[in-house]
């Protein structure tokens, strides 16, 4: 093979001095020493080896310079050849990404420049349907009237709309007559007109001016049907003309407070139910009370249904409450009732022990005689110790006993050092031999007085001679009460 190396271009020929004179992909032929190859049409040399050239995107490939088999290609990644950064591929063919409205375009995944776009239209980027394109963007089209919008063009789709104060409105001399249609504004009522298609609806041209129809009326500068029944729409009180005493309420007219609805057409006087207006309980319903000039449930009562029932459970509950403060007050008067009769007879008691203490202590006091002794030394004062013992006995000493006086009865009394249990005799009268019965045995002297008469000596002997003591006439002295004086 003769090979002209200065003719031939670089990069289609291999030199190799390999001992078998082989490359894959290639033609070879030994010169002398050297090994001459020529890559196949279609490859071309990269790194010194025979690659396939011309690669499209999606095909392997070991090197970037095989990837320009596409246009935009050029880049060998993961084994494979991808579009250039900024290209999308679609079917093997690479093209422009994030393409914007009014650019060229082939497929529709090239149309994502712009927010609301996606198409590709007549080979251009387009908004999507509903939006309109405006410099280079997409607004919303077909904007209603009265709602937001930035261009007049975005209210083109209703004749004589623009687009005001950031709002689709209709121009002069036009109005909404709904939300997307403009048409021409008509003479309103007292308007100027030379027929009726020039006057408002509602409205026809009588005498050169615009007026209400006769079933309507005029409120507000328009025309309102008039004499609408009861419980049908309305706007405004005076079209509920045909019932007396009835008003527009809550869109519908109603029969006012204090009437109730007869028929259709007409309110009869009636009470008030649950919040309506009044005076005085009268004018409310049965189950219901005027406080704060209105009618509300009575108490007992719950409003449960436009209506006031009976609060079934809290009747019961305050019977049960009265059964239980009747209970308690029927306990506690018995009880202050047997307290009261228990302290009443506690305290009568007291009286009446008192009171028999008292007269008990009485009678003792009036049945015994009491003596007074002048000394605290005491003895029995009998005969026989009293001569056994002698002048000279310790027994012998001066004792003086003061008794009570002749006129009055005698009293016996028993005093000692310590109260002790008092002997009991069998006759309190007998004066002079008392026989005298024990208890116990003690130490203390007992004497005993008698009444007597200073002026009669036979008594005082008599007295001597019943106790057995000597009698000395000298001993017996009287003082002027009438009092005797006794020397033992």
């Amino acid at each position: 093979m003769h090979v002209n190396c200065s003719t031939s271009k670089h990069d289609e020929y291999l030199i190799s001095k390999d001992y078998n004179c082989r490359e894959h992909d290639s033609y070879c032929a030994r010169i002398g020493k050297t090994c001459i190859c020529q890559c196949f049409f279609g490859y071309s040399i990269t790194n010194g080896h025979c690659l396939r050239a011309n690669v499209h995107v999606g095909y392997p490939c070991s090197s970037h310079l095989q990837c320009n088999g596409t246009d935009f290609s050029g880049v060998c990644r993961d084994g494979r050849c991808h579009c250039q950064l900024g290209y999308l591929e679609i079917h093997e063919i690479c093209y422009a990404a994030n393409v914007r409205v009014g650019y060229p375009c082939s497929s529709h995944l090239q149309c994502t420049g712009t927010n609301n776009s996606g198409v590709c239209r007549d080979r251009f980027c387009q908004c999507q349907l509903g939006y309109l394109q405006i410099n280079g963007s997409c607004y919303s089209g077909n904007v209603p009237m009265n709602q937001s919008c930035i261009f007049s063009h975005q209210c083109s789709d209703f004749p004589d709309s623009v687009c005001l104060e950031g709002r689709c409105k209709c121009i002069n001399k036009y109005r909404a007559e709904n939300v997307h249609d403009c048409v021409t504004k008509k003479a309103a009522v007292g308007g100027v007109c030379t027929q009726t298609v020039q006057c408002v609806a509602k409205a026809v041209c009588s005498e050169g001016r615009c007026a209400c129809r006769p079933e309507h009326i005029f409120i507000d500068d328009d025309c309102y049907r008039r004499d609408v029944l009861l419980n049908q729409t309305c706007m405004h009180s005076h079209q509920c003309s045909a019932s007396p005493y009835a008003a527009c309420l809550e869109d519908r007219c109603k029969c006012i407070d204090g009437y109730k609805a007869k028929n259709d057409r007409f309110c009869e006087k009636g009470k008030s139910s649950y919040g309506g207006f009044c005076s005085q309980s009268d004018e409310c319903t049965h189950s219901t009370v005027c406080k704060n000039e209105r009618c509300t449930c009575k108490p007992g009562f719950v409003f449960i249904n436009s209506d006031c029932h009976e609060n079934v459970h809290q009747e019961v509950l305050d019977q049960h409450q009265d059964a239980q403060g009747s209970t308690s007050v029927h306990v506690s008067t018995v009880g202050i009732l047997f307290g009261g009769f228990f302290l009443g007879v506690f305290i009568t008691a007291g009286f009446v022990f008192i009171i028999y203490r008292k007269f008990k202590f009485s009678g003792i006091k009036r049945t015994e005689p009491s003596v007074l002794f002048t000394e605290k030394v005491y003895s029995l004062a009998k005969a026989d110790e009293f001569i056994q013992s002698g002048p000279s006995s310790p027994q012998n000493t001066m004792r003086e006993v003061i008794n009570i006086a002749p006129h009055k009865p005698p009293e016996y009394s028993y005093v000692s050092h310590k109260p002790q249990r008092q002997p009991r005799n069998e006759d309190i009268y007998n004066h002079l031999n008392e026989k005298e019965e024990h208890e116990d045995s003690d130490n203390y002297d007992h004497a005993c007085a008698a009444t007597f008469d200073i002026g009669d000596s036979s008594l005082y002997n008599k007295v001597k001679r019943k106790m057995h003591i000597p009698i000395f006439p000298e001993e017996m002295n009287a003082d002027i009460n009438g009092y005797s004086i006794v020397k033992l």
